[in-house]
């Protein structure tokens, strides 16, 4: 027996239904989306608190934790640099100064130095970038190698550049090293800004906007979910077809 409401019955049209049954499943895979996104920033926060505000010795890479506070000991080789470029800062185009700081074993730690804006908005002149190869002790959190949200799949490894520094976009790590002609260590060390030899650089990671917002989202995803489905069942109920006269009731 059909589904019936205040004398309309439930009755679903093919139309309707083949219209709204994939409207419904894109707008909860994108309340699903907004939630995952969420999580992910809320993970990056939690994991740059778990870092810690005091330093420990550069760990071995096995060991290594993203946003782990680390210091480490060697000099500087300006002769190695890299320039990360399509790296913007308040809709100003720029550069990620990457120095590698050689460490006793021979091993380079990539250490951001922080943003830079392109001199004179033009590409054809590079910004002055040198620092001094003495021996220091360098301070920072440890994060991953910058990488675009879209990648292609598969990407050659540049080959080793006689020109320093490098301008490299979105490089891994085996592209810095194939580079440089270093061995790097996987993690890049975010200079702490208050360090000397460096450039704009921020205490915290830079989100667009937090994960509470991506929250809010969801629920407006889900919403017009719920508003969609809503929909699609008050029409479904139709009110019944009056009953064709019959010939008892006087009609010709």
């Amino acid at each position: 027996m059909p589904l019936s409401f205040r004398g309309r019955a439930f009755r679903p049209g093919l139309l309707p239904t083949l219209v709204m049954l994939p409207l419904l499943a894109l707008l909860l895979w994108l309340g699903q989306w907004q939630l995952g996104r969420g999580d992910e920033k809320q993970a990056l926060l939690e994991a740059y608190a778990a870092g810690g505000t005091i330093p420990v010795a550069l760990p071995a890479p096995a060991l290594a934790k993203r946003f782990q506070r680390v210091t480490a000991e060697g000099h500087y080789r300006p002769d190695r640099q890299v320039l990360l470029d399509n790296q913007t800062h308040e809709g100003r185009a720029g550069y990620r100064v990457l120095t590698p700081l050689v460490l006793a074993d021979g091993q380079a730690v990539m250490v951001d130095r922080g943003w830079l804006p392109l001199p004179g908005n033009a590409r054809q002149q590079l910004p002055e970038i040198a620092v001094a190869d003495t021996p220091r002790v360098v301070t920072g959190r440890l994060d991953e190698f910058r990488q675009a949200a879209f990648t292609p799949a598969a990407v050659t490894a540049p080959a080793v550049q006689d020109a320093a520094p490098r301008v490299m976009n979105y490089p891994s790590g085996p592209g810095v090293a194939a580079a440089t002609g270093l061995a790097v260590y996987p993690y890049v060390l975010l200079l702490d800004p208050a360090a000397p030899d460096g450039y704009l650089r921020v205490d915290a990671p830079t989100l667009s906007f937090g994960p509470e917002r991506h929250l809010g989202y969801a629920v407006q995803w889900f919403g017009l979910a719920a508003a969609l489905l809503i929909l699609w069942a008050v029409a479904a109920f139709k009110q019944p077809a009056a009953p064709s006269p019959s010939p008892a009731d006087g009609s010709p």
